[in-house]
């Protein structure tokens, strides 16, 4: 995650996050990465949880 924020917005660099890196990113990764950071170009996966 940290590659892909610090790379250039060249069109060159592309990642692929899982829904636990969305979910770290509200949880223990808050203030060190944000949904904002990313620009998100489609969602593959969806995934149903049941609390």
């Amino acid at each position: 995650m940290a590659a892909i924020r610090a790379a250039a917005p060249d069109g060159h660099t592309i990642g692929v996050s899982v829904m636990t890196h969305f979910t770290a990113m509200q949880t223990n990764l808050a203030g060190t990465f944000a949904p904002d950071d990313f620009s998100w170009i489609a969602m593959l996966q969806e995934d149903s949880y049941l609390l």
